[in-house]
């Protein structure tokens, strides 16, 4: 059986001829690009054969589109020669083709299973800009619908795997990224239209004063998602010696004002140099895997950069995720120093 993109492959004219009826216009794409300037950036992700894309051109916004489709995309390039489109799978790395003001996702989500909603808005937030808006436009309800899901072409069946989400699950997916805004009039009962806004979580300095808030982070994941034994008096006594440390320096990071990460460390006086030792980083699990902890990391670095730091030394477990982790972020072995220990 073929599956989602040999059916778009497949159906790319009926789509195109579809999409670029006069009366295929959508309300909620008007009334989602009216607060825009003129001008700005707007991403048609999921962009099938460009008929919305040129819309958004045709409305004085600087469009591109991103489809996985090669078919949709040669009429897509053929119908609107001058607009830029590009193949790419939503769910894959497009940060190639640079920041955008704006996204908008026409029923794009409807082939994403729930459990990799997360991915889909950490991709999207490597191209958003602070405080852009994302037009989601999902079919309401829960899980695959068999029914929309199997389709016949030319006698070849297709399982195109449609998948009906919530708002609930947008905003679980969401958290940490993108904050839920509003919805927009639809066309068609069935079908929902969501705005969501670019507001990364808060960071700000963390303090003895944050212990309440830190300390059940700290337990959920090092007893909850690692098997440890710590105790209540064991996390904040750990946590407390580095807060209370000279030169200390440490950041928290909030959801909504609550707590879904923190970085802990000091720094090192060496006699050319001064160094941030990074001590702990850790990231609550629900908001893992979304690209939150590489803004963190990144964040820091630039904090402790502008307090006279040349670096920053941290010791890492040794495994293959933290390897690659670190590797991404620019850090490797040091050749200088191996860590020691003598056990009693």
């Amino acid at each position: 059986m073929c599956q989602t993109m040999e059916y778009y492959d497949k159906t790319a004219a009926q789509w195109a001829g579809q999409g670029y009826a006069p009366d295929a216009a959508l309300t909620c794409l008007k009334d989602f690009l009216k607060p825009l300037p003129k001008g700005a950036r707007v991403l048609d992700l999921c962009c099938n054969a460009g008929y919305e894309t040129a819309r958004i051109a045709a409305a004085g916004y600087q469009a591109l589109g991103v489809d996985f489709s090669r078919e949709s995309l040669k009429i897509a390039r053929k119908k609107n020669p001058s607009l830029p489109f590009y193949e790419a799978d939503m769910l894959g790395d497009y940060s190639h083709i640079g920041t955008v003001d704006a996204i908008t996702v026409i029923a794009g989500l409807v082939h994403i299973e729930t459990s990799k909603l997360p991915l889909a808005f950490k991709q999207m937030n490597k191209v958003l800009k602070e405080n852009g808006r994302i037009l989601l436009s999902i079919r309401e309800g829960v899980g695959k619908m068999e029914k929309q899901s199997l389709c016949t072409v030319d006698e070849t069946q297709y399982d195109r795997n449609f998948i009906a989400h919530t708002l609930k699950e947008l905003q679980e997916a969401a958290k940490g990224l993108f904050s839920y805004e509003c919805e927009l009039a639809s066309d068609m009962q069935v079908w929902k239209n969501y705005v969501f806004v670019k507001k990364g979580a808060d960071v700000r300095e963390m303090h003895l004063s944050d212990l309440p808030a830190v300390v059940p982070l700290y337990l959920s994941q090092y007893n909850g998602e690692e098997g440890g034994c710590w105790t209540w008096g064991r996390a904040e006594k750990r946590i407390r010696q580095i807060l209370s440390m000279e030169d200390s320096f440490s950041l928290l990071l909030e959801d909504n004002h609550c707590a879904i990460g923190f970085a802990m460390g000091y720094f090192r006086q060496y006699d050319d140099i001064t160094c941030y030792y990074l001590d702990e980083i850790l990231i609550a699990p629900a908001y893992q895997n979304k690209g939150i902890g590489s803004v963190f990391l990144e964040k820091l670095e630039n904090l402790v950069r502008q307090k006279g730091a040349s670096c920053v030394e941290l010791q890492a477990v040794n495994d293959a995720s933290h390897e690659r982790y670190y590797q991404k972020a620019g850090y490797h072995d040091a050749k200088n120093f191996v860590m020691k220990v003598k056990w009693f």
